[in-house]
């Protein structure tokens, strides 16, 4: 109790109109019991674990299968889940969930009112169908900024989303991030990202201790080391001289220079690929952030 009113008042407010609206539309009846973190919600996700396993595969990132912050119950046994595959325990929780006996329920802080939406409760899942429209080592907002104006890359899509690539913190693994007002957000890190240009490109992209190296060579001046990073600046920036080159980065730290070299690395690849390329690179980490991949559960999103 002391836990729940030491949350804000926002989130306290929020909680109680969610409840309302996840009991009013069915998703929530009485006698059901609700799990967050506990061993019966740790078993739903080591279900997906041997599900994986058992198919041959590395499992899933928890919330990219399923992003329930809480899961309603109603007496479901999670031992009784197909965990033989991947696509055969996808199909024991949508026959709970749409017999609202097991409920995964992503929560988002809502406005003044609150929706609700399902993902995932077709198989195989509906997964939108992305395009990409431009790929930047840039900030492109109201057209300012240049090459060296920002450590991030973007890679827009659709008609307003874009997908940024950035340091998560100083000398931190690269991530992407999805936004735009009608894309449907989520984030990743180094791990699956490399994993997505290696099977779309056949692109190995360098991992965080390599890039940390090459960034520390460039600060300490390494010529070689430099004219490499000069020739990949060029993809993005095609008129750049190697001297404004050099006397731009000779003004950065290792570790600005780290952020920046990783977060183009990660973009070079779609920079360079052909539209159907990008656009299946694209639609695969989208979807993948967005918690709606081939063999992602049913959930149903209160915002």
């Amino acid at each position: 109790f002391a836990e729940m009113m030491g949350i804000t008042d926002e989130w306290k407010l929020a909680s109680y109109n969610i409840a309302k609206t996840l009991i009013k539309d069915g998703y929530v009846k009485r006698g059901m019991t609700f799990h967050r973190g506990d061993k019966y919600m740790k078993s739903i996700y080591a279900a997906k674990d041997r599900s994986f396993k058992a198919f041959g595969d590395k499992p899933m990132n928890d919330d990219k299968w399923n992003p329930g912050d809480i899961w309603a119950s109603d007496g479901f046994r999670p031992d009784l889940l197909d965990v033989t595959s991947p696509a055969g325990l996808q199909k024991s929780i949508l026959s709970a969930y749409n017999d609202r006996k097991l409920v995964g329920i992503s929560l988002k802080l809502p406005g003044k009112t609150v929706k609700l939406k399902e993902y995932n409760t077709h198989i195989p899942p509906t997964i939108n169908d992305h395009k990409v429209t431009g790929v930047y080592a840039k900030s492109i907002k109201s057209g300012r900024g240049n090459i060296w104006s920002a450590k991030s890359s973007l890679i827009m899509f659709d008609q307003d989303s874009k997908a940024m690539f950035r340091d998560n913190s100083s000398f931190g693994a690269i991530k992407m991030e999805i936004m735009g007002k009608k894309a449907r957000g989520g984030s990743f890190g180094q791990g699956p990202l490399s994993k997505f240009l290696k099977d779309v490109f056949k692109y190995r992209m360098p991992n965080a201790g390599e890039i940390k190296k090459l960034a520390k060579a460039a600060e300490s001046g390494d010529e070689k080391v430099l004219k490499m990073m000069y020739d990949d600046f060029l993809i993005f920036e095609p008129t750049l001289s190697y001297d404004s080159f050099i006397e731009e980065i000779s003004k950065k730290k290792a570790n600005w220079i780290y952020g920046k070299y990783g977060a183009m690395l990660a973009v070079i690849p779609v920079k360079r690929a052909t539209a159907s390329k990008a656009n299946e690179f694209i639609n695969a980490a989208v979807n993948y952030a967005a918690s709606s991949t081939k063999v992602s559960t049913a959930f149903v999103k209160a915002y």
